[in-house]
């Protein structure tokens, strides 16, 4: 394949922006054969983010070449060759207004997501190792044409191995030139077979197996015991996972029943109970099982006009490699646009065409013969599973599942699109669309103009004036259209708007400020511990099982925020004192307040002397303004600041083995794999008073005469700390530090209550030196 792999870095990302650095690969018969690189000089000075991004500066730039100096090497290089991009036609905007380009071109950002749906990203960099491709360098112009090359040579390699007959269909789907000759070259060497060399997820595990209790004995005792009390139940414990699999086998072989186990991290979870159960040769049928609207509807997807061909390529050979058809399998490739192929209310069920072959029906289809079902917390609140015994894992994120599983969405774009293809059948609802999307326009241009306003919540009541007439024209258009399959769709519309209306001081709309453009309305519940209570009581056996559950050696809070304190049951405790592996909490003196003008630069002092020599520490901050600052502070290249842009989490860290990271509270959750020695905790994990959710929920005890500072502020500051040390404990070897820096730990009467909630002794430290001194021997000892 000959070809030009080409890529720019460039000021920023609108049109007006400017070029500062070209590259350009050769490529002849898939063998690099010549390559070009050269800074551009932009006209104006780098933006602080673009520096952070590229590792190119000014100086750098300062001595560079105009792009009137090096444009007509640039043309001479490319000459006629297609041009070969990733998100291609974004660097060929900028190219463009300086040479006249006439080539072809390919774009390996939808190559990739037709080809490789189920990666976890489709950016350059994410992409690339997804496939085995070594990416040395990222964000700089000639690293990342060489890798671009590099993916459409692993494209063309893989297509090969693919049916011919998929590769057909794709083809027919396509209508850019480029991209279907690209796929009949592919074609001379297709076969009869496919063979797809990257993980396609499950979910179901049904074995031929006898079904054998090989554990009459281990395991743990407390959940069995659990499992056979039907009642409710709570149990701390260091290692849910691992203490689960042995009793859980232990009673389902003693009973006739099923069991619902309820995890944060389904996916994580399947695979390692589906990975014991063949390890020990075990017979159980295992079925994990989303909401109804996690999968998707054939029936849409093939008689649907709206689907560009790109996206309907990617969905179809998502189809043929399938084995789940859950659309959060491929959800970096629908991003927003999920509602054109998800079930929903026009589901006819047996009487659809496509019954036979629906996903989620095959799958519900298993659900009497699998004796654990396994599903997310989002889907057990909006779902009815029946299950009499139901266990729930990572509990302590209850309450803010439960936050997202009661909100209300309203996905503004696919309202226009429900209306637009009511438009096409009922001409006479025209001026009602055109009132209704100049309504929807304007409460989107005025969330996008108070974006900081939004970010923290704004009540329902306080806006609630745009939605009474969008739900005033969405009845009349139901009206004019009665007994058509799309009424049912804008009921739902509809009712969600209602119950807003009904609950108005009840729900907080957030925007995320990520969102450059958002269309999705989320509102969120404010007494979420009453809705969360009456989906739970109904439980004959439930058992809450999390490392995190107790705040002093207390449930209270815990119950508290689950709506189960209101529960006329007895609900049973326990925690499960347990060894773990060693870890230190140190309370250092010699810092000043948080507030104090000399915290900063102690802090950054402390960091860069580099104290605990070849230890992994990761340094948690309450945002990421905070980071930012004390990273700006340093400047040091064993200094990595993990940012909210980031897209790649696990990619960002495997490049930062022996760094100290600097990052978030959140971000700090989400880190898998990395190993950290050290947790060093700027300042304690206080909920954010501006929150509007958070203001509500303190309103709501003050009504009831209950004091929010003891009973939630602070009891949710103790379990979000005691999470991250739970985290760590994960992510370290034998031993691990948790350097606490906020001498709130120490130095406010409730301090007690939260160093009393920790799983071991703190201990105090004067000085840096003693800190060092302890450190050193703590690790070495």
């Amino acid at each position: 394949m000959n070809f030009i792999s080409f890529d720019l870095e460039t000021t920023g990302l609108s049109p007006d922006e400017e070029i500062i650095e070209i590259g350009l690969v050769k490529v002849r018969d898939g063998i690099i054969k010549d390559k070009y690189s050269t800074f551009v000089k932009p006209l104006k000075p780098l933006r602080k983010e673009i520096v952070e991004l590229t590792g190119i500066n000014d100086e750098m730039l300062k001595s560079a070449p105009s792009i009137n100096d090096v444009i007509e090497d640039v043309k001479e290089f490319i000459g006629d060759e297609i041009i070969v991009g990733h998100n291609v036609d974004f660097d060929l905007r900028f190219l463009s207004k300086h040479i006249d380009i006439k080539n072809e071109s390919l774009d390996t950002l939808k190559l990739t997501r037709i080809f490789y749906p189920f990666a976890y990203s489709h950016s350059l960099g994410g992409i690339a190792r997804y496939l085995g491709i070594d990416v040395k360098k990222e964000h700089r112009a000639l690293e990342d044409a060489e890798t671009t090359a590099k993916i459409i040579l692993k494209i063309e390699e893989d297509l090969k191995k693919l049916n011919f007959k998929i590769l057909f269909e794709i083809q027919d789907i396509l209508t850019k030139e480029t991209e279907r000759n690209f796929i009949k070259e592919a074609l001379k060497d297709a076969g009869n077979t496919t063979y797809y060399n990257y993980e396609i997820p499950e979910n179901s595990y049904f074995s031929n197996i006898p079904f054998e209790n090989k554990f009459d004995e281990g395991g743990e005792d407390e959940i069995l015991n659990a499992l056979n009390s039907k009642g409710l139940y709570l149990i701390e414990t260091m290692k849910e996972k691992e203490k689960i699999f042995k009793p859980l086998i232990r009673f389902l072989k003693e009973k006739n029943e099923n069991i619902l186990i309820v995890s944060g991290k389904t996916k994580e979870f399947f695979k390692e109970l589906c990975s014991f159960l063949k390890k020990n040769n075990i017979g159980i049928n295992v079925l994990s099982l989303k909401n109804k609207e996690g999968y998707i509807c054939l029936k849409k997807f093939y008689e649907s006009f709206d689907i560009e061909p790109v996206l309907k390529a990617s969905i179809k050979f998502f189809l043929y490699l399938t084995k789940t058809g859950e659309l959060n399998e491929i959800k970096n490739v629908l991003k927003k646009e999920d509602y054109l192929v998800r079930i929903d209310e026009r589901c006819k069920e047996r009487e659809c065409e496509y019954y036979k072959d629906c996903f989620y029906y095959r799958i519900k289809d298993k659900k009497e013969e699998s004796r654990i079902i396994i599903t997310d917390y989002i889907s057990f609140f909006k779902n009815e599973f029946n299950s009499k015994n139901v266990i729930f894992l990572d509990a302590e994120d209850i309450e803010e599942k439960g936050t997202y599983g009661f909100a209300i969405y309203i996905d503004t774009k696919e309202i226009e699109y429900i209306v637009k293809n009511i438009r096409r059948i009922f001409k006479e609802i025209e001026y009602d669309e055109k009132i209704l999307n100049e309504n929807i326009k304007n409460i989107m241009k005025e969330i996008v103009d108070n974006k900081e306003k939004f970010k923290n919540g704004v009540i329902f009541s306080d806006i609630k004036g745009r939605y009474i007439t969008i739900q005033e024209i969405i009845s009349s258009i139901i009206e004019k259209i009665k007994g058509n399959e799309y009424a049912s769709l804008l009921k739902r519309e509809q009712d969600k708007i209602n119950k807003l209306l009904f609950e108005d001081n009840n729900y907080v709309l957030k925007i995320s400020l990520k969102d450059e453009t958002p269309t999705t309305l989320s509102f969120y519940p404010v007494d979420v511990g009453e809705k969360i209570k009456n989906k739970i009581e109904g439980i004959e056996n439930g058992i809450f099982i999390s490392p995190v559950l107790t705040t002093s050696s207390s449930f209270d809070f815990f119950k508290m925020i689950t709506g189960l304190d209101k529960i006329k049951r007895e609900i049973k405790t326990n925690i499960l004192n347990e060894e773990i592996k060693k870890i230190k909490i140190f309370l250092p003196t010699f810092l000043p307040e948080l507030d104090s003008s000399n915290f900063d630069r102690d802090l950054e002092t402390l960091l860069r002397d580099n104290f605990f020599g070849i230890r992994k520490g990761y340094v948690m901050f309450s945002s990421y303004t905070g980071a930012g600052k004390i990273y700006d502070l340093i400047k040091d290249k064993k200094i990595f600041y993990m940012h909210s842009e980031q897209k790649n989490l696990e990619k960002s860290l495997k490049e930062v083995f022996e760094y100290i990271v600097l990052g978030t509270t959140h971000l700090f959750e989400r880190v898998k794999g990395k190993k950290f020695d050290i947790l060093f905790v700027v300042k304690l994990p206080f909920p954010n008073m501006k929150d509007e959710i958070v203001k509500k929920r303190v309103e709501l005890l003050s009504k009831k005469s209950i004091n929010s500072f003891n009973n939630y502020i602070l009891p949710t500051a103790i379990m979000r700390l005691k999470k991250s040390i739970v985290n760590l404990l994960n992510l370290s070897d034998e031993k691990c530090a948790v350097v606490i820096l906020d001498r709130r730990i120490y130095n406010k009467d409730y301090s007690y209550l939260i160093t009393d909630s920790f799983p071991v002794e703190t201990e105090f430290v004067g000085s840096k030196e003693e800190l060092k001194e302890k450190i050193f021997n703590f690790f070495n000892g």
